[in-house]
């Protein structure tokens, strides 16, 4: 199903507990909140939460040498104005995050991710494939201060810290594109350790209708989703 982007929210600290960002416009009821964050500590314990009480759930996540980065998200079943999200890595550290809030019909779902680890100045995560119209999604960087993270292959570009006073991360996104192969990719000013992350979103259709049909003379009845109630009309 076709996907819309509401809006987007940006931030970065020094080092610190937590990282807070909020929207600018109130948030649906339903729609899909996706976070992209980055942290100096290089440790995998990580929470997230927001104004509104909603359960976030991690994507993917690597880590290298002074750096995590990772995608969360969650369904806006609380919703409204004010709405901030509150990341707290595993330790006091450097942070940059960018928030986004989607919407598409449907239930959403994580369609494939990936992360992946290197050195050099050319990052590219691990390939994977997507079966739907997904939102895709990436972030990575390095725990370097200094160096300058720019988004390749056709992900627009969200939020870049270029590792003063925060760390060196960049994110971006492509929406509403098509089933295949997919992987991440990013471009740096100084060779080092890096990592990165993807994740793709489709959303599947709720089901619309009852069909009845015949088993051993006996009916069955079955709730249907768009795509079985066509195998049936």
């Amino acid at each position: 199903m076709a996907w819309s982007l509401t809006q987007t929210a940006t931030g970065s600290r020094g080092r610190g507990n937590t990282l807070e960002v909020t929207f600018s416009s109130a948030v649906a009821q339903g729609d899909l909140i996706v976070v992209l964050a980055a942290n100096g500590s290089g440790a995998p314990g990580t929470t997230m939460s927001d104004a509104y009480g909603n359960t976030y759930y991690q994507a993917a996540q690597a880590l290298a040498a002074n750096l995590t980065v990772e995608i969360w998200w969650a369904v806006a079943i609380g919703y409204g104005s004010g709405f901030y999200v509150i990341y707290s890595p595993g330790e006091f550290s450097s942070q940059a995050g960018t928030i986004m809030d989607a919407a598409s019909i449907g239930n959403y779902q994580t369609d494939g991710f990936s992360g992946q680890t290197g050195s050099g100045t050319n990052l590219t995560s691990n390939p994977f494939t997507t079966t739907g119209t997904d939102l895709l999604v990436g972030i990575g960087g390095s725990g370097t201060n200094g160096q300058t993270w720019t988004m390749e292959g056709g992900l627009t570009n969200l939020f870049s810290t270029p590792g003063a006073g925060s760390v060196a991360q960049a994110s971006g996104y492509s929406i509403n594109v098509p089933a295949g192969s997919q992987s991440i990719a990013m471009q740096d000013s100084v060779s080092g350790a890096w990592a990165c992350v993807g994740a793709a979103f489709s959303s599947e259709p709720p089901p619309i209708a009852t069909a009845t049909y015949w088993n051993y003379q006996k009916p069955i009845e079955r709730r249907l989703t768009w795509a079985q109630r066509d195998r049936f009309v």
